[in-house]
């Protein structure tokens, strides 16, 4: 079936787990409204071996790195110390951005919603199966007569995991409703119903 992407939603994260190449996720969560996502690989160039005066092997482009930019509304607190690895406040309640804070690797995913071809809708789970946060940017603007809704950028470089494969991406199937989407993508990340729902 012919489909048009149209939405995207549920942005979420979880805590990169490698056990003897066997790769699982904790401690998941929902990481804010999802805006809008938009994903960069890069790859290396395709390998070709010269021989009999032509092309004779080619082998396969690999993921080298790039990043997956989420626009999404201000993350929960719990949210931002999880991707970052932020220390505990002091004691007088300030986070401090130094030397000791230390990015987890993580695994993030998100759903994708499509028009079909006979007017139906479908969703689609997208996970990135090994990430890292990168220094987060922010912006603001004052207000002005009418309130502007302004949104931050979440962004984090890809890698590919520690699988034997050594994935980088994985899609799910299309689902008829986004709750089953969901389903799905909490699953392959390992968070609870009521992870998903809390955001903690």
């Amino acid at each position: 079936m012919n489909r048009v992407l149209t939405g995207f939603s549920k942005p979420k994260v979880a805590q990169y787990v490698n056990t003897n190449s066997t790769i699982t996720y904790t401690g998941g969560m929902e990481l804010a409204l999802g805006v809008s996502v938009a994903l960069n690989p890069t790859a290396s160039d395709n390998a070709i071996f010269y021989a009999n005066n032509g092309p004779a092997i080619n082998g396969p482009a690999r993921l080298t790195g790039g990043d997956v930019q989420y626009t999404v509304s201000e993350p929960d607190k719990a949210a931002i110390n999880f991707i970052y690895g932020l220390p505990e406040p002091d004691q007088e309640g300030w986070t401090h951005y130094g030397d000791s804070v230390t990015p987890p690797f993580l695994g993030t995913g998100y759903i994708e919603r499509y028009t079909n071809q006979d007017g139906t809708e479908s969703w689609r789970p997208i996970v990135l199966t090994k990430v890292k946060a990168t220094t987060r940017q922010s912006a603001a603007t004052t207000q002005e007569a009418e309130i502007a809704f302004q949104t931050g950028t979440v962004t984090f470089n890809l890698f590919r995991d520690d699988s034997a494969n050594h994935d980088w991406k994985a899609e799910g199937n299309y689902y008829a409703t986004e709750a089953l989407a969901e389903a799905a993508l909490n699953a392959y990340l390992g968070i609870s119903a009521s992870q998903s729902q809390s955001g903690h």
